[in-house]
């Protein structure tokens, strides 16, 4: 069975908010009471939840963005813009602040750097997007973000500290040709600790954002189905990859099945994966691998993961690399031993 590598996605902090196209402010309070948000401006015409504009290379827009406190206390926040970055299940979230993802974060300037609220204040911040001379077809995807002060805590006798942000996306779209590209990558069964889920990587390719709609399959081998699920993710930013996880409404129970992942893109053409999945009596994370390496981005790539499935399919690309690590020090001290030798023999 195949899988897919990439590079991880540095934790910057310890809650960060995923935004699709939903209410920011929405979304803000249902994943943990944040008590503030960014958005653009209603009151000035904006009805979109985002950001968007269709712009030449070389151009300026300027806009302007409201922040808005709901909280009973006056709060400063730090004002930035950051790379967007795919969300697992897809839609819009943002790397860390100095994280260089895309380069997109750099078109996108906000007026100010910090924002002063007070208890349940709004203030609204011009920016401008200043779009690269040489800028290519296509969507580009940034997002204005707001970011409060570390609050110190404790869990479980744990000092923690945690970071809250939410953001709003960017979305610049390049005239030219346009382009939707899914790829799929191998599929796998997470069983461990209470899990019962389906994961499948999934990388846009194109140079456009991708909505796509689907269906997964879980069929015996031998040909009875399991069960069939749709599949309805949110946005997939080109150039970008997640993953899309899908839960089993039973335990499958032992045995050997196919997976099956079909997904249609917008403009009518489709993408497809089957993979083979073997359930035994110990209930494991069969993702493990590329959970170790999370296998978003690099199916844009196309790296490919050889991984044991406990048919003897192979040693984990990582291992075979630390294995090369180990051999190329040993050849190296030998070699360094030899010529050691080789010049007490010459002064001997």
């Amino acid at each position: 069975m195949n899988h897919l590598r990439t590079a991880g996605i540095s934790a910057m902090i310890v809650v960060i908010l995923l935004l699709g196209v939903a209410s920011h402010a929405d979304v803000a309070e249902a994943q943990g009471g944040i008590q503030f948000s960014i958005q653009p401006d209603r009151d000035a015409g904006q009805e979109d939840a985002y950001f968007t504009y269709s712009a030449k290379a070389g151009e300026s827009i300027d806009d302007e963005a409201l922040v808005i406190s709901t909280g009973g206390e006056a709060v400063t926040l730090k004002l930035y813009s950051a790379d967007a970055i795919t969300a697992i299940g897809g839609g819009t979230a943002f790397a860390g602040r100095d994280e260089d993802r895309t380069g997109v974060r750099a078109w996108v300037r906000p007026s100010l750097a910090e924002v002063a609220l007070a208890p349940g204040g709004s203030q609204t911040i011009p920016f401008t997007v200043v779009v690269p001379a040489g800028a290519a077809p296509g969507d580009h995807v940034a997002g204005l973000v707001v970011e409060a002060p570390p609050k110190q805590g404790q869990s479980g006798g744990v000092q923690t500290s945690v970071t809250e942000r939410v953001g709003v996306a960017v979305v610049v779209r390049i005239a030219g040709e346009a382009r939707e590209e899914l790829a799929l990558g191998g599929i796998c069964l997470n069983q461990e600790t209470g899990s019962n889920y389906f994961q499948v990587p999934v990388a846009n390719n194109g140079n456009i954002l991708s909505r796509p709609s689907g269906e997964f399959i879980l069929q015996r081998q031998g040909g009875s189905e399991v069960f069939r699920k749709p599949i309805d993710p949110a946005t997939i930013l080109p150039q970008d990859a997640t993953f899309l996880r899908i839960d089993a409404p039973a335990d499958p129970g032992t045995g050997r099945y196919t997976a099956t992942v079909h997904l249609n893109q917008t403009d009518g053409r489709a993408a497809e994966e089957s993979s083979d999945i073997r359930v035994r009596d110990e209930k494991v994370n069969g993702c493990e691998a590329t959970d170790a390496i999370p296998a978003a981005t690099a199916v844009v790539l196309g790296e490919q993961v050889v991984r044991d499935d406990g048919d003897g399919g192979g040693l984990p690309v990582l291992t075979l690399s630390l294995v090369g690590v180990v051999v190329l020090l040993a050849l190296l001290l030998i070699a360094s031993e030899v010529l050691r030798r080789g010049r007490r023999s010459a002064s001997g």
